[in-house]
Parts: C-alpha cells; sequence; structure tokens
C-alpha cells in the first residue's frame, strides 16, 4: 500500500503533521519484528516497514526535523531501532552529523536512552569513528552522557573504543573523571554502585582532571552528607537485614539438632548420638561443618546489624558493620544452600543418587546468586582491556578475585576438612 501511495504522488513522503513530523518519523520509530508472547513464549513476526520505499521517493525526508528539532535518525536511535539507523546512513550517510535542537547527534541519544545496540553499532562502525567524540551544546561528549546516566553498558562500550577521547572538558570544565566523582553520593552507598566502578574504571584507564580547582571543584560539586539523615536511613536498612541474619541463624540452630540419619537407640552405649557420626559419611561430616559456619556468619551478621542500627554509635563504624555484615549475610545463605544439598544428598543418595544430584545442582544455584557486582566488573575489566592492555585491566580482575574468594572462601574448609580427616583415620587404623 505504501509503494501504491508512493508511486501515486511521491510528495507524500514529504508531508507533516501538526509536530512537523514525516512519515519517515514514524517509520524509523517501529521495529521491523513483532514480539508476540503466548503462554510467556516469545514469537516473532516480520513486519514491512516502508523505510527504503519513503527514502527511494525522496531521501531528503532523511533531513527533515520535527518541532523539537530531532531528525529521523533521532527517532530511531531513541527507539533503539539499529536497523532503521543502518538504512538511513546506507542511504544517506551524511545524516549520521545531523544535531538536534541541544546539540545531539543520533549516539548522544542513544546513550541518554540507555540503547546499548545503537551503542554498539556506533562504537563498531569504524567509518563512525569521528562521532565518538562530539559535544552537544552542553560541551558533553557520549561518555559524559553514560556517566549521567550511570549506564554501565553504555560506558563500557565507549571505554573499550580506542577512538573515545577520556580528557574532553564539557561547558562546566570537568571531565569524564570529574563528572562521575560528583555523581557519587557523600552519604552512605556500597562500594559497588555504578559511579563508583565508572570512577575507579577511569583512573585505571589514566583518565585526567579538568583545570578547574579542585577546591571549587568540592564547593561546588562535592554534595555534604546529611547525617541525620543518614543515620536514620542506616538505622531503617539495618533493621531489614538483621531479620534475614536472625532467620538464618534460627533455621541453622534447628538444623543442628535434626541430623540427616536420626540418632542411634537410647538402649546402646552411644544412645542419642548421630548415627552417621564418626567419619561413617563424607558428606554427613560436610554438612554438620556447613550448618556451623552458616550458624557462626549469621551470629557474626547479628552483632555487626545490632552495631550499625545503634545512632549513639560513631557513624563511621556504623558504615564499617553495615558493609561486612551484608557481605557476611551473604556468606551463610550460599553456606547454608551448600548444608541443605549436603543433608539432601546425604539422605536420598543411598537410595537414588540421580535425584540426590538433581536436587544438590538445584540448589547449586543460590550458591552463584548475588554476584551482579562481578559481572560488572568483569565486563568493565574487558573493556579496560581493549583500550589499556591487561597490565590495567588486571586491577580490576584482581579485585573481582577478592570478592569471590571473600565469598567462597568457607567451600575448601566444608569440603576438604571432611576427606582430610577421613583419610587421617584411614591411615590410623592401617597397621
Amino acid at each position: 500500500m505504501t509503494e501504491m501511495l508512493l508511486n501515486w504522488d511521491s510528495t507524500l513522503a514529504m508531508k507533516r503533521d501538526e509536530h512537523r513530523s514525516t512519515p519517515l518519523h514514524y517509520a524509523v520509530s517501529v521495529d521491523n519484528r513483532s514480539c508476540i508472547n503466548i503462554c510467556w513464549f516469545p514469537f516473532y513476526r516480520t513486519l514491512n516497514v516502508p523505510i527504503l520505499d519513503l527514502l527511494k521517493a525522496n531521501r531528503f525526508a532523511a533531513f527533515q526535523s520535527d518541532l523539537t528539532g530531532k531528525f529521523p535518525i533521532h527517532i530511531a536511535a531513541s527507539m533503539g531501532v539499529k536497523e532503521a539507523i543502518s538504512i538511513l546512513l546506507e542511504e544517506c550517510e551524511d545524516c549520521a552529523g545531523l544535531r538536534d535542537n541541544s546539540g545531539r547527534t543520533f549516539l548522544h541519544v542513544a546513550v541518554e536512552r540507555k540503547r546499548h545496540n545503537v551503542v554498539k553499532f556506533a562504537c563498531k562502525n569504524t567509518e563512525l569513528s569521528w562521532l565518538l567524540n562530539m559535544q552537544d551544546s552542553d560541551g558533553n561528549t557520549a561518555l559524559h552522557l553514560a556517566i549521567q546516566e550511570g549506564d554501565l553498558g553504555t560506558f563500557g562500550c565507549l571505554l573499550g573504543n580506542q577512538q573515545v577521547c577520556l580528557n574532553l572538558v564539557n561547558n562546566n570544565g570537568l571531565t569524564p573523571l570529574d563528572l562521575s566523582e560528583s555523581k557519587i553520593p557523600a552519604q552512605f552507598s556500597l562500594r559497588w554502585t555504578a559511579m563508583n566502578l565508572m570512577y575507579e574504571t577511569l583512573k585505571c584507564a589514566k583518565a585526567e582532571r579538568g583545570n578547574i580547582r579542585r577546591d571549587r571543584f568540592e564547593a561546588k560539586y562535592t554534595r555534604q552528607a546529611d547525617i541525620e539523615n543518614e543515620s536514620q536511613r542506616l538505622t531503617k536498612l539495618a533493621q531489614v537485614a538483621i531479620i534475614g541474619s536472625v532467620l538464618i541463624a534460627t533455621v541453622t540452630f534447628a538444623a543442628a539438632f535434626t541430623l540427616p540419619g536420626g540418632y542411634r537407640s537410647d538402649d546402646r552405649a552411644d544412645g542419642g548420638a548421630a548415627t552417621l557420626a564418626g567419619g561413617r559419611s563424607y558428606t554427613f561430616d560436610a554438612f554438620v561443618i556447613a550448618v556451623t559456619l552458616a550458624f557462626v556468619y549469621s551470629s557474626l551478621a547479628t552483632f555487626g546489624l545490632i552495631y550499625s542500627a545503634m545512632p549513639f554509635v560513631d557513624l563511621g563504624a556504623r558504615r564499617a558493620y553495615f558493609r561486612r555484615s551484608l557481605g557476611v549475610v551473604a556468606c551463610s545463605l550460599r553456606t547454608m544452600a551448600v548444608s541443605f544439598a549436603l543433608a539432601v544428598y546425604t539422605v536420598i543418595a543411598p537410595v537414588d543418587r540421580c535425584l540426590a544430584l538433581v536436587v544438590s545442582l538445584s540448589a547449586s544455584v543460590v550458591m552463584a546468586f548475588g554476584h551482579l557486582n562481578v559481572v560488572q566488573t568483569l565486563a568493565l575489566a574487558r573493556a579496560l582491556h581493549a583500550r589499556m592492555g591487561f597490565r590495567l585491566s588486571g586491577m580490576l580482575l584482581l579485585r573481582v578475585m577478592m570478592q569471590l574468594a571473600f565469598a567462597y572462601w568457607s567451600y575448601p574448609l566444608i569440603f576438604g576438612l571432611p576427606a582430610y580427616l577421613r583419610s587421617h583415620r584411614l591411615g590410623e587404623h592401617q597397621p
């Protein structure tokens, strides 16, 4: 139908509505595939979006802006329609540098709307390398906007491209490093927030600061902490977290007295003792160690959260207690998941080993959960490796290894100590 209308009157491609939008503005805002979810399973159908027909009718439609100054390529970038951008650049390559009323290119718009596919397309296309460092009316490059939006995905794409300059200043005299520092909140925050990761990554990439005086920078851009509000906020956070730590301590305490395998009958000399105790089962010994560590972890976290919730304790100490307690709570959850898997395996494996393995593997999901910060750091390390090589990206990799070592240091103890004790007992019985 579109082709028939354009053949009948090609000037229809340049007609505008009340917002001064042309048909091409509407066409590029629609993806060429439509997703239909049936019982949560996605099906895709191809749509015939007439972008190419409109351009063939009149290629100057790509250079018409609407009331907000946005050209069709800006609309496509805003909606994340990479195929439309590719067609526009193939047919009208000059439209890549078009700017809207704010002086922004389609790359600026894609970064602001967090369209990762468009940003990746622009970063991988060598013919668009001249576009990567263009500045808008406020002097912001695409990297500046990625930091303002706090989006690690677009930030990593831009950082990994060596053509992206890290030291351009905007109209406020701020480089990307200055901007990331100014966005870090003064109040309590966890260290693996997006702004902290961006700031540390830029420092690893040897990004420089602007020429603005540091005293003026701190006075204008460094946020002053509201001690009273931060204290109340920290108290509420600790009260929420302490519920989980106390619950874990209660569950592990109860698990220590409901051991798998049951107890020996009271008419024996060792009546009341656990049936599988004494090195009879490797998984039972590992279960006991796992339950013990989970109880110790949750108890330590409970003490730390109690201190962090007390308003009369020094605020710096409360922050430290809260950060460490959160990490310990996560360790107790993972250790409790291991103890559950070991208990089920101990009871079911003698009868059905396959079922016991399925249950154990299902419980392992909890062990691997909660490492979004590790995934984000690895993505930034990859981008840093593409720009600087392994030497500097190795610093972020070392941080990841330290985080994983803290999270899983108890696992070698859980699985290694029973094996050592078992081999030691066997050695004692040998002549």
